[in-house]
């Protein structure tokens, strides 16, 4: 948990830097309110979602995928496993895998740093409101060999 604070205290000092890379974007101009659709299976998604969601290569018959997780925006609206895989491929949101694995802290803002800029500060100021997917395969035993991978899809409904 002491990580997790130091990660807010450095996000703070950095809510005003601009990126290395790319245009200044004025944060006040973006909403960050969220829809919050009620959870259902891919096929019942809007119509305007689905075919975005066919557009970006979402498998919805699953077929070719150990597990499919769908967001949008804060809100998981639908996670499977496929039963040949159960026990062995867990998709879970963030907020819940913190929760069960102690050892994620160890992970959180290792590839990017935190304080980076205002882009990367905002997203860890606003984890309360984050949810976001969080995938585990079982690897302790060598002789399972998963022939699928997990699929995750996150939409941001703008």
């Amino acid at each position: 948990m002491q990580e997790m604070s130091e990660n807010r205290e450095k996000a703070k000092a950095a809510v005003s830097r601009p990126a290395s890379f790319g245009p200044d974007l004025d944060l006040s101009d973006y909403s960050r309110e969220a829809s919050t659709p009620e959870p259902c299976s891919v096929l019942r998604l809007p119509r305007e979602v689905f075919d975005q969601a066919l557009r970006v290569g979402v498998d919805i018959n699953a077929k070719e995928r150990a597990g499919t997780y769908f967001q949008m925006d804060h809100s998981a609206i639908f996670q499977d496993v496929r039963d040949t895989y159960e026990g062995r491929v867990e998709i879970l949101n963030t907020p819940d895998a913190f929760k069960r694995y102690d050892w994620l802290n160890d992970y959180w803002w290792k590839t990017v740093p935190v304080d980076a800029d205002k882009y990367t500060a905002i997203a860890e100021l606003g984890c309360g409101n984050l949810v976001s997917p969080a995938l585990t395969v079982e690897s302790r035993r060598p002789s399972i060999q998963h022939r699928l991978c997990p699929e995750a899809s996150v939409y941001v409904h703008l």
